[in-house]
C-alpha cells in the first residue's frame, strides 16, 4: 500500500476544505428551480442551513411543485441572521401551481394549523406569484389546509420585519366532509405575533408578548393577491399587551389599483354553519396594530351562514386608513346572522374610513346589515372621517330585519369628526314576516364634536307582505353631549309600500339628543311616503326632534312632498315634529306639503308643550309654508 507523504496529506486537506466550504456557502444571486435546485424544498433547505449571501438571493420557480410533509418552512436562526436591506430574499413562484401536502391537524382553534408556507421570522423576504390551490386528495378536515401562507415568529425576539407578500393566488376550497362541531379554520394569508410552532388558529387574537424590538412584526405589505374560498382572506394580528408590541406599519392593498387584493367567497359554508371554531368570517381582519392602511381591495361575499365581515378592523394604537375598497355580493343565507361590509372599532390616533364602495348585496336572512360601521372609544387628540363612501344596491329578501347604510359613532375628541359627502341609496326590503323591519340610512351616535354634511340618502323602501312595524329613518342622530351639525344633507324617496298591522313611520331626519348643541340647517328633505293602509301611531315626518338637548336649532331647511294617501289619522303628516327638548329654535324653514289625504292628516309644525320641557320654545318668524291646503283637492 502506497503511503501519503506530508505534501499529499496537505493537498487532500486543502481540497476537502474547499469542498466543505462550497457545501456550506451562503445562497446569493439568482437561482432556478429546476436547475440550481431540483425542487423548492431543496432551495429552502439550503437557505435555512446556510443563509443568504452578499447582495441577496432570488429563487425563481420554473415548474409545478408539491409541498413536503409539514409544508414549506422558511426561517432559521442562520437564515434570519443573514437577511437585511442589502441582502434580501425573494422567492418568485412564476404562477406555477404549488400543491399542498396532506394535512395532519384537525382544524381546531387549539391545534397547529396545516399551512402550505410557514414563514418563521425571516426579515426582508418577498413571496411573489405563488400559486397555491388545495389538493383535491385532501377531502376531510384533518387533511385540508388551515392556511395558505402562515407568517409567525421564530421566537419572541425574532419576528418578520420588512415582509412583502405580492401577486399570489390562494384557493382553499374546503369541499370535503365537514363536522358540525368543528370546522376548518381557513385563512389565505395570516400574520401573527406568536412562535411558528404555536398550536392556535391562524385567525386567533391570542398573541405572545415580544421580549425585544426584534420580536415585533414591522413593515408588512400584502398586495396584489387573489384569495378565494377561505373563511378569512387576510388576517394580520399583533400583540395587544402594550402599544409598543403592536404590529407596526401594515399595508394591505396599495396606492394603485393593481396593488389591491381581490378576495372572494369568504365565510363559513354549509354544513359547517354550526361549528364552534369559526364564529365569523372576514375578507380582511386586522387587530392590535400600529399604523394600518387598507387600500383598494375588492371583496366579494358569497352566501354564508355565520356572521360575516368584508373588512373587520379592531384595536389600533396608531393611524388607520380604510380607503377605496369595494365590498359586494350576496351575504346571509339563514336567520339572525350579522353582515358588516366595513367594520371598524378601535381607538386609533386618527381614523379615516373614506371613499369605499359597498354595493349589490342580497340579504336572504333576518340578521342585521351594516354597510359602513365606524365606531370606537374616543381618542384624546385624534380626529376621524367617514367621507365619500357609497352604499348602494342593498336588497333584503328575508322575512324581516334591520338595515343600516352607515353607522358612525364616537371616534374622536379634540380633532373632531367628519361625516361628509356619503351616498346611501337604493335599498329595497321585501318583508314577509311579523317581525319589525327598520331601515337607517345614516345613523350617527356620539359624545364628541361632529359634522354631518353633504350626505345624500335616497330611494329607501320597504314592501312585501310583512305585517310587522316598519320604520324608515333617512338620517338618525343620537348625540349625548358636545356639538353636532347636520348641514346640507339631501334626503329623498323614502317609502313604506306595504300594509303593516303595527304603527309605521317614515322620518327624513330623526334627532334624539340627550344634551349638547345640535344644529339642523340647509337640509333638503323630499318625497317621503306611506303608500299602504297602516295602523294607528303611523306618520310621515320631515324632521322629528325628541330628547332633551339643551340647545337645538332648525334653520333654513326645505321640506316637501310628504304623503300618506291611504291614511286618515290625525296629524299623520308632519313637516317638523317637536316632542321634547329645551331651547328649540325653529325658523326660516320652507315646508311645502303637497300631498293627498284628509285635512286632519297634515300639519306643518307640531309642538307638544307638555313634553317640551321647562325651557322656552322659540319659533320666530318667518316660517314659510307653501300650499298647506292645496292638497285638499288632490
Amino acid at each position: 500500500m502506497k503511503k501519503f507523504n506530508k505534501v499529499s496529506w496537505g493537498f487532500l486537506f486543502a481540497v476537502c476544505s474547499l469542498f466543505s466550504a462550497e457545501l456550506k456557502a451562503q445562497v446569493s444571486g439568482t437561482k432556478s428551480i429546476p436547475g440550481d435546485y431540483a425542487t423548492l424544498q431543496d432551495a429552502i433547505t439550503d437557505l435555512n442551513t446556510n443563509g443568504v449571501g452578499a447582495g441577496g438571493a432570488i429563487i425563481n420557480i420554473g415548474a409545478p411543485q408539491s409541498a413536503p410533509t409539514g409544508g414549506y418552512q422558511i426561517g432559521s436562526a442562520t437564515l434570519n441572521a443573514s437577511t437585511n436591506a442589502a441582502n434580501p430574499l425573494v422567492i418568485n413562484g412564476g404562477t406555477h401551481l404549488i400543491t399542498p401536502q396532506t394535512g395532519t391537524g384537525a382544524g381546531t382553534a387549539t391545534t397547529l394549523p396545516d399551512a402550505v408556507f410557514i414563514v418563521a421570522g425571516t426579515d426582508y423576504l418577498t413571496l411573489n406569484q405563488l400559486n397555491i390551490a388545495e389538493n383535491a386528495a385532501n377531502i376531510n378536515i384533518t387533511q385540508q389546509m388551515e392556511c395558505g401562507i402562515l407568517v409567525r415568529s421564530l421566537n419572541n425576539d425574532d419576528a418578520c420585519q420588512n415582509l412583502s407578500i405580492t401577486n399570489c393566488t390562494i384557493n382553499l376550497n374546503g369541499t370535503g366532509t365537514m363536522s358540525t362541531t368543528a370546522g376548518i379554520v381557513e385563512c389565505g394569508i395570516s400574520v401573527q405575533t406568536v412562535p411558528f410552532a404555536t398550536a392556535i388558529s391562524p385567525i386567533s387574537t391570542t398573541a405572545t408578548a415580544p421580549t425585544s424590538a426584534g420580536g415585533v412584526p414591522t413593515n408588512i405589505t400584502i398586495s396584489g393577491n387573489t384569495i378565494q374560498n377561505c373563511y378569512t382572506g387576510i388576517a394580520v394580528i399583533g400583540n395587544n399587551a402594550v402599544a409598543a408590541n403592536n404590529t407596526t406599519n401594515v399595508m394591505i392593498g396599495g396606492n394603485t389599483p393593481s396593488e389591491g387584493n381581490t378576495i372572494s367567497n369568504i365565510g363559513a359554508k354549509a354544513p359547517e354553519c354550526n361549528n364552534t371554531v369559526v364564529a365569523s368570517g372576514s375578507g380582511i381582519f386586522v387587530a392590535n396594530l400600529n399604523g394600518t392602511q387598507i387600500l383598494r381591495n375588492t371583496i366579494t361575499v358569497a352566501s354564508v351562514f355565520n356572521a360575516t365581515y368584508g373588512i373587520q378592523s379592531a384595536a389600533e394604537s396608531g393611524n388607520r386608513v380604510i380607503r377605496h375598497n369595494v365590498v359586494q355580493g350576496s351575504s346571509i343565507a339563514t336567520t339572525a346572522q350579522l353582515f358588516y361590509a366595513i367594520f371598524n372599532t378601535s381607538a386609533p390616533l386618527n381614523v379615516n374610513v373614506d371613499s369605499n364602495i359597498v354595493q349589490n348585496v342580497t340579504l336572504a336572512g333576518t340578521g342585521q346589515f351594516y354597510g359602513v360601521y365606524n365606531n370606537g372609544t374616543a381618542n384624546a387628540t385624534g380626529s376621524g372621517t367617514t367621507n365619500d363612501n357609497l352604499v348602494t344596491g342593498i336588497t333584503r329578501t328575508g322575512a324581516n330585519g334591520n338595515t343600516y347604510g352607515m353607522f358612525v359613532s364616537t371616534l374622536s375628541n379634540v380633532g373632531g369628526r367628519e361625516i361628509k359627502n356619503n351616498v346611501i341609496s337604493n335599498f329595497t326590503n321585501t318583508t314577509s314576516g311579523t317581525g319589525a323591519t327598520n331601515i337607517y340610512g345614516l345613523y350617527v351616535a356620539n359624545t364628541q364634536a361632529s359634522v354631518s354634511t353633504g350626505n345624500v340618502i335616497s330611494n329607501l323602501s320597504v314592501g312585501g307582505t310583512g305585517t310587522g312595524a316598519t320604520i324608515i329613518y333617512g338620517l338618525y342622530t343620537n348625540v349625548a353631549t358636545n356639538t353636532h351639525i347636520l348641514d346640507s344633507n339631501r334626503i329623498s324617496n323614502l317609502a313604506i309600500n306595504h300594509t303593516p298591522t303595527s304603527g309605521s313611520i317614515v322620518y327624513g331626519i330623526f334627532s334624539t339628543n340627550a344634551s349638547g348643541t345640535v344644529t339642523h340647517s340647509r337640509n333638503n328633505i323630499s318625497t317621503l311616503s306611506i303608500n299602504g293602509t297602516v295602523a294607528t301611531a303611523s306618520s310621515v315626518e320631515g324632521i322629528n326632534l325628541t330628547g332633551s338637548a339643551l340647545d337645538r336649532t332648525v334653520v333654513n331647511n326645505f321640506i316637501s312632498g310628504l304623503s300618506a294617501p291611504a291614511i286618515s289619522l290625525d296629524n299623520a303628516i308632519k313637516g317638523i315634529n317637536v316632542t321634547a327638548g329645551v331651547n328649540n329654535k325653529i325658523y326660516n324653514n320652507t315646508i311645502y306639503l303637497g300631498a293627498s289625504g284628509a285635512l286632519t292628516s297634515t300639519v306643518p309644525i307640531l309642538v307638544y308643550p307638555v313634553l317640551h320641557g321647562t325651557g322656552p320654545m322659540w319659533q320666530p318668524p318667518p316660517i314659510l309654508i307653501y300650499a298647506i291646503i292645496s292638497f285638499i283637492l288632490m
